[in-house]
């Protein structure tokens, strides 16, 4: 008697876990992408919980609430990584920080990796007299965003 496996065999078993990576790999998308926006939200949440208000404190004192470092004699340029871990992937540049008319902001920076295909927009308002600056992003993962 002959031992080992017939050819229907391995192809059954090969139909199987082609089926199995078929249905596997979208939850497994679909649980990087849920990952990358808990993390966006959790950053965020620190930034206006804690380090906005933190900057906004010290801006008062030289640039009438400014964190982005353009009002006229600003003495303090604001460099998140003195405030808070900025976490991998995160990629923000406070000098694009506007205050908009429609309390919106701008778009401060992006959240993502070339490896991931999807990228996040963090968006930043920035602070005035009366105030706090404000940071947010994007949850539509499918949008265009401006590159730093």
């Amino acid at each position: 008697m002959k031992k080992g496996f017939t050819m229907i065999e391995l192809i059954f078993v090969i139909v199987i876990l082609g089926i199995l990576a078929a249905v596997a790999l979208p939850r497994l998308t679909g649980t990087v992408t849920d990952a990358k926006v808990g993390t966006a939200e959790a950053f965020i949440g620190t930034l206006n919980r804690t380090v906005a208000p933190s900057m906004w404190s010290r801006s008062m004192r030289d640039s009438n609430g400014s964190i982005n470092g353009s009002t006229a004699g600003a003495a303090n340029t604001f460099n998140l990584s003195d405030y808070t871990e900025i976490p991998k992937g995160f990629v923000m540049d406070l000098t694009k920080c506007k205050n908009t008319g429609d309390g919106n902001g701008t778009s401060a920076g992006t959240y993502g990796s070339p490896a991931l295909p999807v990228e996040e927009t963090i968006y930043c308002r920035d602070g005035n007299s009366t105030s706090a600056p404000m940071f947010g992003f994007t949850k539509d993962l499918n949008v265009s965003v401006q590159k730093n």
